[in-house]
């Protein structure tokens, strides 16, 4: 659903069906053609649209835009155990 203007591929805030299909398209949805309505580009769409291409594509890496590495907070991590060998130790109290 992007639209091309001049060979740039521009993301519309929102699409519609024209006033007089409205009622074939309740009586079928999904069978009406949209038109392009709200702000063109709608920017935060586009911006979404134009890191996702950049990523698609390989010329950024995600930790190029997660430098902090929050993505993988989700992700369950290995328990950490910690040994201490003590026997080496010298304890005088």
């Amino acid at each position: 659903m992007v639209r091309s203007k001049s060979g740039l591929r521009l993301i519309p805030e929102l699409y519609a069906v024209p006033r007089d299909l409205v009622e074939q398209e309740q009586a079928c949805p999904g069978s009406q053609p949209l038109e392009v309505a709200g702000r063109v580009p709608f920017m935060w769409a586009q911006s979404l649209y134009i890191l996702g291409r950049l990523l698609k594509e390989s010329l950024v890496a995600l930790g190029e835009i997660d430098p902090m590495n929050r993505r993988l907070g989700i992700q369950t991590k290995p328990e950490v155990i910690v040994q201490v060998n003590t026997s080496d130790m010298n304890f005088n109290i």
